[in-house]
């Protein structure tokens, strides 16, 4: 039986050479679902973004627009580029938007921190008068910034921050598409264009969840020659097994490579589920009352299992609201696992149905497939309100989630009932 985290353990580490502290230690630098990265040597399967980002960072008056899908690692490749670029884990400012955030807000937040950080040494740079309004303030006083009404007046702010010579300031502005209105992403199009236009020396990283700069800028598109755009993907294979085999290496336990390629298949490229199912599975390695140097298969299956109670909240919320609450619970779930199946984030239905649907069905063996039709309308309903619009599709017959990083976790629940999917046939 597994242990818990509270209580339950023997009082000494199962893991020849390590204790529970010192386990817990290493096991925090090297697996962190709940906290982005900011060191490169644990950013796996990004160095040709990272590459991108320093060259456009050399660029003048270029700034770098990060997006892709929720979960994916905006927010970890934003801020290993800004500790690279600054040479500091936490020499740059960094702005997390939300639904209230305006654009005068975040220009006021990037001055005091870029302050605080010149206060804290973190920045060495040469030429900033450190003033509000044209008034000087010295590093020790408190900031009685004036009120902001246009954009000239945010550029004065910055510019005024800004250094002359030294090393070029590095904000990261997360959660972009937190901003609710055009006129807010104007304003922001606005500043970037000014920023590079008066050649004010501060680069701006953005991350935002998005397919596009379209789709996150809107129209302002005359600001697409000042942004180095880098589309964010699911992690590749090789990228996923590095996340875990470094751990595995730092703590003295193999993991099987079946092992690794079924993580990796279950994580859909998602690092937060690399970093969460490795955790909870090193955990039940620490927890085991025998003497462990490798991973078992008891091992593995606890962690998933642990891994689903320990998922971010919304991804559990979002699993009960499509299947949990309605008459035919099963069915759901069933349609929901055959949708997460395969490669491809939308698929055919008639491919679903055909060649995930029926062969989960094969493994189900107490339970019967539906018809096709009734097929149809669990996914259609999957579609409403009333199951939080989990799917989308279109007439076309097109199916896929409406936020993919869903994916991986609806594969760990069919991963618990015994029912294998996201099977690539990748081997290496």
């Amino acid at each position: 039986m597994a242990m818990t985290r509270c209580g339950s353990h023997r009082g000494k580490s199962m893991i020849r050479g390590l204790d529970e502290a010192a386990f817990r230690e290493k096991l925090k630098g090297l697996l962190t679902p709940a906290q982005p990265i900011s060191k490169p040597e644990h950013l796996h399967g990004r160095d040709q973004k990272l590459t991108l980002i320093s060259r456009a960072l050399h660029s003048p008056g270029k700034h770098i627009f990060i997006f892709g899908d929720r979960g994916v690692g905006k927010t970890s490749l934003g801020r290993t580029a800004a500790a690279i670029h600054s040479g500091d884990e936490e020499g740059f400012a960094f702005i997390a938007c939300d639904q209230g955030t305006t654009f005068f807000d975040m220009v006021e937040d990037i001055y005091r921190q870029l302050h605080r950080l010149y206060s804290l040494g973190k920045l060495k740079v040469e030429g900033v008068e450190l003033n509000a309004g044209f008034v000087k303030v010295k590093t020790s006083e408190a900031l009685g910034l004036p009120a902001l009404k246009t954009i000239n007046d945010a550029v004065e702010m910055l510019k005024s921050i800004s250094p002359k010579a030294g090393v070029t300031p590095i904000v990261v502005i997360d959660e972009f598409d937190q901003l609710s209105s055009d006129t807010e992403k104007k304003y922001v199009a606005d500043l970037i264009k000014q920023l590079s236009d008066q050649r004010i020396n501060l680069r701006l990283i953005i991350c935002g969840i998005g397919t596009s700069l379209d789709e996150l800028i809107g129209v302002h598109l005359s600001t697409d020659r000042y942004l180095a755009t880098i589309p964010l993907e699911p992690l590749p294979h090789d990228a996923r097994w590095q996340i875990l085999t470094t751990a595995s290496d730092a703590l003295g336990v193999s993991i099987d490579r079946d092992s690794q390629i079924r993580i990796g298949q279950l994580s859909d490229g998602f690092p937060y589920y690399v970093h969460l199912m490795g955790e909870q599975i090193f955990y039940q390695v620490l927890d085991d009352s025998e003497v462990i140097a490798a991973v078992t298969m008891d091992h593995y299956q606890n962690g998933i299992r642990a891994s689903i109670e320990e998922s971010q909240t919304s991804l559990k919320q979002a699993y009960e609201m499509a299947t949990q609450k309605h008459k035919n619970s099963e069915d759901y779930e069933e349609v929901l696992w055959a949708v997460a199946d395969g490669p491809l984030l939308k698929r055919q239905v008639t491919d679903i149905y055909e060649k995930s649907y029926l062969p989960i069905m094969e493994q189900r063996s107490n339970r019967n497939a539906l018809t096709k039709d009734l097929f149809y309308q669990r996914l259609n309903r999957l579609k409403k309100d009333t199951h939080g619009s989990i799917v989308i599709g279109n007439r076309q017959g097109w199916y896929g989630f409406r936020e993919n990083v869903v994916r991986g976790y609806v594969r760990l629940r069919a991963e618990r009932a015994g029912i294998e999917i996201g099977v690539d046939h990748i081997r290496a």
